[in-house]
């Protein structure tokens, strides 16, 4: 009893061998074949690369300078009062930054309309009720 024991035991350690060495071999050729793939693909365009840094020299895209304002929208719960007190030290330091209020209860049915309707706001304030 204990040879056939021994022997189902030593037969599940070899599979679970070949299945660990089959598993790490196959990442490998995974890999390889990645590399020999990218290495001919940079070594037929190398000029093309040249070309698109070019151009991308040439016109830079900075968001936030001054001909690229960047837009933040932000739902916010508490008026536009609160708003503007919380904001308006932003605006003031960072011109190339503009904040936009979108008024909001911000509660799980009032995000749900808003989402509805295509209004996906940068930052939003939740509304939690505390209770007592």
């Amino acid at each position: 009893m204990k040879s056939v024991k021994k022997s189902w035991t030593i037969l599940l350690l070899f599979a679970m061998l070949c299945t660990f060495v089959i598993a790490c071999e196959n990442t490998t050729d995974n890999n390889e074949s990645t590399r020999e793939v990218r290495s001919a693909d940079e070594s037929t365009a190398p000029n093309q690369e040249s070309e698109e840094s070019d151009t991308s020299k040439e016109t830079p895209l900075v968001e936030g300078s001054a001909d690229h304002p960047v837009t933040i929208t932000v739902a916010f719960p508490w008026g536009e009062e609160i708003f503007n007190n919380r904001f308006q030290e932003i605006d003031e330091k960072l011109p190339n930054i503009n904040i936009e209020m979108v008024a909001c209860e911000c509660k799980s049915a009032s995000l749900q309309e808003l989402f509805a309707s295509g209004v996906n706001p940068d930052i939003i304030f939740p509304n939690y009720v505390f209770m007592k």
